[in-house]
């Protein structure tokens, strides 16, 4: 890890730790997330900006997850690579998980976006519609009802008639906002397992604690491979955006935080009992976060579905050297900022 990122990750866990005893205080965690910076990390430094790259921003993310904040940290500083394309950008941009629906030859767009992430709190809604990029006003649309994942953060379903749309040339949002789920996923999952070991460690039954069972040990031993796989695989794909196109590895990255995320939450609650599930108890936070992201920008099967189509393209002569080059690319990259 670059200082710049190691610093960036300190100063914001830092931050984490207040916003998290904020609670639902949603001012003092909007506050706090300004005062930071992390809507400016993405900018570069000429135009008032931090200068971080998406390395930088997916690690900032990926600490975040271990907080269960309830708080849009992922929308709030992805915003920041998308708002000089807007004009008069107020207030929070947020992202729209699926947009249906035609724009017509005035540019007005007549359809539906769904799963908007915090979209009573948001001005503008980034969607992807048909190859394309583009950004509604979040007041233009009208809202269907009120809905919440299992980790009560909102997600809003808003129709727009004939409202109008501003196309954006920019990177695909469901790409990155799939990285930033793996991202929060992967740091939910580094905590989850370190409240499990630590449990496994001071549960005494049988007259010892019951980290010392075998069969416990081998449950938190797998538990250990899918966050380190998680976290492999989604620094990988922060490298990869870095480096110019990143489909196959962010595909590959949430595809792997959607496995493990299963596999670990399972485990967590094994090892936990019923305590785990209680609302007192910080682990139903983050396995409820684990299991929303799971569904957020594609699930198992999309992902696996578009790596298989992916590779199937590329035919069987090519998909181990493709694997093999990418990898190394972001290899030497990495290297060289070291």
């Amino acid at each position: 890890m670059s200082e710049l990122k190691s610093a960036i990750v300190d100063t914001c866990a830092r931050v984490f730790a207040e916003m998290a005893r904020a609670g639902d205080d949603w001012n003092a965690c909007y506050d706090l997330a300004a005062q930071a910076g992390l809507d400016r990390l993405l900018i570069d430094e000429e135009s008032g900006g931090i200068g971080g790259d998406w390395s930088d921003a997916i690690a900032v993310i990926e600490e975040s997850g271990r907080y269960a904040l309830h708080f849009p940290i992922a929308e709030f500083l992805v915003s920041s690579a998308y708002r000089s394309l807007i004009d008069d950008p107020a207030g929070l941009i947020t992202f729209a998980e699926q947009c249906a629906g035609r724009i017509d030859p005035l540019g007005r767009f007549s359809g539906a976006l769904s799963g908007v992430a915090w979209g009573e709190a948001a001005e503008v809604a980034i969607g992807r519609l048909d190859g394309e990029t583009i950004a509604l006003r979040i007041a233009d649309g009208e809202r269907v009802g009120r809905a919440v994942n299992p980790a009560r953060e909102p997600r809003t379903r808003l129709n727009y008639s004939e409202r109008t749309a501003v196309r954006l040339e920019a990177r695909d949002p469901i790409e990155i906002l799939a990285l930033c789920r793996a991202a929060q996923m992967a740091g939910a999952l580094a905590a989850s397992l370190e409240l499990s070991v630590t449990y496994a460690n001071t549960r005494v039954q049988f007259g010892r604690p019951i980290g010392k069972f075998q069969s416990v040990q081998q449950s938190l031993a797998v538990f250990a491979e899918e966050v380190t796989a998680t976290k492999a695989a989604v620094d990988g794909a922060a490298l990869a955006l870095d480096n110019g196109n990143a489909a196959l590895e962010i595909a590959a990255a949430k595809l792997r935080a959607n496995r493990a995320s299963r596999i670990g939450a399972a485990i967590a609650h094994q090892v936990h009992g019923a305590i785990g599930f209680t609302a007192e108890h910080p682990l139903q936070l983050l396995t409820k976060r684990l299991h929303s992201w799971r569904s957020e920008f594609g699930n198992e099967g999309f992902w696996a579905a578009h790596l298989g189509k992916a590779f199937a393209a590329l035919g069987a002569d090519q998909i181990w050297p493709t694997i093999t080059q990418r990898a190394d690319r972001n290899w030497d990259a990495e290297r060289g900022e070291q």
